[in-house]
C-alpha cells in the first residue's frame, strides 16, 4: 500500500500551536515592559512628601483601569497584571502624570494638609482681633500662616505671614464687613525631583466693624477753618487739625469736603443730689436720687463733610465748645 503524505496546502497548525505562540509573545512583551520601566537610582520616599507619616501608595485598581480603557486599543492590557501592572505602578511612582509626560515645576497637592481650626474675627479697642488654631493632623515644621483681607467688592491683599496663633489688625476704616481667609504653607520639598508646594485650604471669618472714631470740634481759627480732632478707642487721639473745606486732614487719610457754621440752642440737663430732713442721700429704687434741672444755652455748630481713607463720606454736626464766638467775617 502506497502511503501518501499531506501537501503544503492542507498542512495547517492546530489551535494548540497558536496558544503557546500567543502566550510566549504576551511573557516576552511583559519583561521587556517591566525591564523599560524598572526603577533608576533614585527611590521614591517611604514617607508621605507632606510630612504626614503615611507611607507612599501607588493608583487604585479602579483608577489603573479607567486610565488604560482611555487608551482605546490598549484596552485589554488593563487585564493583564503580570504584563502592565508592575510596570505602570513603577511608571506613577517615578512622578509620570496621567497624561504621560512627566510632572516639571512646582506641583500643588490638595488634601493632603488641613484648614486651620477655629477662624474667629472679634472687635476689640484697637482694631479687629483675629485668632486660629492649627489643625492637629498637620505637621509642625516649618509652619506659618497666610492671612489675607479684602473689603466689600475688592480683591483681597496679602496682610501678614506669622508663624503665631493670632493677629490684631488695626483697621482705619469704619462701617464696613472685613473679609478674612487664612492657611497654613509650609516651605516646599522636593519629590522626586518636583518642587512640591505644601498648602492648606482656606479658613474664612468676617466681622462688621461698627463706626466708633468720635471727631470733635475743639475750636474755630475763622469762619471757613475749624479745629477738629479724632478719638478712638484704645488708640491715641488724633489732631487737632486747623483745615478748611478741600484740605487733608495731616497724615490720617481724612478730607474735609465741606463745612459750615450755624448758632444753635442746645438743652443740658443740671443734676442736684436730693438729701432728706436728716441729711441723708434719698434713696429710690435703690439708687440715689437727684433733682434735675434743665438748661437752654446758645452753642455753635460745625457741620461737616469727611471723607475717610476707604472713600466713605460721614456727615457729622459738631458741637464748638461753650463761650466759643463766631469770628467776623472780612468785609
Amino acid at each position: 500500500m502506497t502511503t501518501h503524505s499531506p501537501s503544503k496546502a492542507t498542512r495547517r497548525a492546530g489551535p494548540g500551536s497558536w496558544l503557546a505562540l500567543a502566550s510566549l509573545c504576551l511573557a516576552l512583551t511583559s519583561l521587556a515592559l517591566n525591564g523599560w520601566f524598572a526603577p533608576g537610582p533614585k527611590t521614591v520616599p517611604a514617607e508621605d512628601p507632606l510630612g504626614g507619616g503615611t507611607p507612599a501608595s501607588g493608583p487604585s485598581k479602579e483608577e489603573t483601569t479607567a486610565l488604560l480603557e482611555s487608551l482605546g486599543p490598549q484596552v485589554f492590557l488593563a487585564r493583564q497584571p503580570l504584563l502592565f501592572g508592575t510596570a505602570w505602578r513603577r511608571w506613577m511612582a517615578a512622578g509620570a502624570g496621567p497624561e504621560g509626560g512627566v510632572a516639571s515645576g512646582p506641583q500643588e497637592i490638595p488634601g493632603r494638609l488641613h484648614a486651620p481650626q477655629g477662624f474667629q474675627a472679634r472687635i476689640q479697642e484697637g482694631g479687629i482681633r483675629l485668632q486660629w488654631l492649627p489643625h492637629p493632623d498637620n505637621p509642625v515644621e516649618g509652619r506659618q500662616y497666610q492671612l489675607s483681607r479684602w473689603t466689600g467688592t475688592g480683591s483681597a491683599e496679602l496682610l501678614a505671614e506669622i508663624s503665631g496663633l493670632e493677629y490684631l489688625d488695626r483697621v482705619e476704616c469704619e462701617g464696613l464687613t472685613y473679609h478674612y481667609r487664612l492657611r497654613a504653607s509650609y516651605p516646599p520639598r522636593m519629590v522626586g525631583g518636583v518642587a512640591v508646594l505644601r498648602e492648606s485650604p482656606w479658613s474664612a471669618a468676617q466681622v462688621v466693624m461698627p463706626r466708633r472714631a468720635q471727631w470733635q470740634a475743639t475750636g474755630l481759627q475763622d469762619v471757613d477753618q475749624v479745629l477738629l480732632s479724632l478719638s478712638r478707642p484704645g488708640r491715641p487721639t488724633l489732631g487737632p487739625f486747623a483745615v478748611r473745606p478741600g484740605q487733608s486732614l495731616g497724615e490720617t487719610g481724612w478730607f474735609l469736603e465741606a463745612l459750615s457754621i450755624r448758632d444753635t440752642r442746645v438743652k443740658t440737663e443740671t443734676r442736684i443730689p436730693r438729701f432728706d430732713a436728716l441729711g441723708r442721700r434719698v434713696i429710690i429704687d435703690g439708687r440715689p436720687a437727684d433733682r434735675v434741672r434743665e438748661v437752654t444755652a446758645d452753642r455753635l455748630q460745625a457741620n461737616v463733610r469727611l471723607t475717610d481713607p476707604c472713600g466713605t463720606s460721614w456727615s457729622l454736626e459738631l458741637l464748638l465748645p461753650e463761650g466759643t464766638a463766631k469770628p467776623e467775617s472780612e468785609p
